[in-house]
């Protein structure tokens, strides 16, 4: 029996150990993961309007061929 107490009283020990270095350690990882996480999003967001500007140009310059090619190739009915 004193042996179970003798553990008892080192698991107790161990515990407030480690809730003492949760509450330590536990609000750094918090604040790096949301900086972390900000940074992905606004990599994310800039990702979506680089694809979106490219997609512009490409509807762009797909559209101006077909212009010019019409004028070369069709001749107009004027």
């Amino acid at each position: 029996m004193p042996v179970i107490i003798g553990d008892m009283e080192q698991i107790g020990g161990n515990l407030r150990d480690t809730t003492d270095k949760l509450r330590v350690s536990l609000p750094l990882v918090i604040q790096e993961v949301d900086r972390v996480t900000d940074k992905a999003h606004g990599s994310l967001m800039l990702a979506g309007d680089v694809m979106e500007k490219m997609g512009s140009g490409i509807n762009e310059t797909v559209t101006a061929y077909k212009k010019t090619a019409q004028a070369i190739f069709i001749p107009s009915k004027n």
